[in-house]
């Protein structure tokens, strides 16, 4: 779903501002000819949502722990991909990025949040997942939350709700990735997901810093920098890379270049892209197609350049030749 520029609430926050709001009334409203008795029911109803607030929590945390320790990454997928439909609707997905590495291997990097209301206050439990899969197997993740107290206007450190690695497999995933890409896997690239593809982005239609270092890349031939973002586990990055092979031409492609761009051509995943004030997500193979277009439009008005010189000085030629 596109993003515009403006700040746009998320499901989490439009419960925050509910209860605000409902605060707000409770204070405004003329009182009831019993004010103790509306006081003792505005309590009784706060304990009541802390209580169902925090046994949903509970149920959803043992939920996805129950899935992720049977190892089957499509149970822990499935679930993951309905949350948002989840009664109530302050669970809330804020942000998923799933990274394909090679064949069936796959990172996925989710952040979902829980609205907690607490004495009229909106509380917010985030929880991160890092899974790292090979087909149906889950050969990695790591699962973290924290709670954003607002009352007190600040986040409490992360701690560890759950974690799980198979050695041998995941170590051989490392070692594959090097085989196949001839650069190290780092961790830091597989589970970052902050990076974002387009060409003029936001409201000033700025660039973003990955645009102007590939413009860089391009200007100075830096081809060792390019091949590094080719061999990036982070589809971004390699699409920026083709971007850039595609400015400077195919000559300057070695043929394993063309083999990786093959493999990144097969992905079916989605990435994050900007175009002016519009932010939203895209499949790695319509920005290729879109990259692809390009080249080709380019390579077609060059033969028409060179065809229009060449009749050109052929009309030229034949004139002189008719006056000597």
């Amino acid at each position: 779903m596109a993003k515009a520029c403006a700040v746009l609430a998320s499901p989490i926050n439009k419960n925050i501002f509910v209860v605000r709001i409902g605060r707000k009334l409770k204070e405004d409203r003329r009182p009831s000819p019993s004010p103790n008795v509306v006081r003792h029911k505005m309590r009784v109803f706060t304990f009541v949502i802390l209580v169902l607030s925090l046994q949903i929590n509970a149920q959803e945390s043992s939920t996805i722990k129950k899935l992720l320790d049977q190892n089957s990454y499509p149970s822990v997928r499935s679930y993951i991909d309905s949350i948002s439909r989840i009664t109530p609707s302050s669970i809330s997905i804020e942000d998923d990025d799933t990274k394909v590495l090679f064949d069936e291997v796959v990172a996925r990097n989710i952040h979902f949040s829980q609205l907690i209301p607490y004495n009229g206050i909106g509380n917010v439990n985030n929880y991160r997942l890092n899974v790292l899969a090979n087909g149906n197997q889950i050969v990695y993740y790591r699962l973290t939350s924290n709670i954003y107290q607002e009352h007190k206007g600040k986040l409490s450190p992360a701690s560890i709700v759950d974690s799980f690695r198979n050695e041998s497999s995941y170590n051989k995933i490392f070692d594959d990735y090097e085989k196949i890409y001839e650069v190290p896997l780092t961790k830091d690239e597989l589970w970052s997901n902050d990076i974002v593809y387009g060409w003029s982005c936001g409201i000033a239609g700025g660039m973003p810093e990955e645009a102007k270092k590939t413009t860089r890349f391009v200007k100075l031939k830096q081809l060792d920098s390019i091949r590094n973002w080719l061999r990036s586990p982070n589809a971004v990055k390699q699409l920026y890379a083709i971007k850039a092979f595609s400015m400077l031409g195919d000559k300057f492609l070695s043929p394993r270049d063309k083999e990786i761009i093959k493999l990144i051509s097969q992905k079916n995943v989605s990435i994050p892209v900007c175009g002016g004030c519009i932010y939203s997500r895209q499949e790695v193979s319509e920005i290729l197609n879109v990259i692809n277009s390009k080249k080709a439009t380019k390579f077609s008005y060059g033969w028409i350049l060179a065809i229009t010189l060449l009749i050109l000085a052929s009309i030229v030629l034949y004139f002189r030749r008719r006056t000597t």
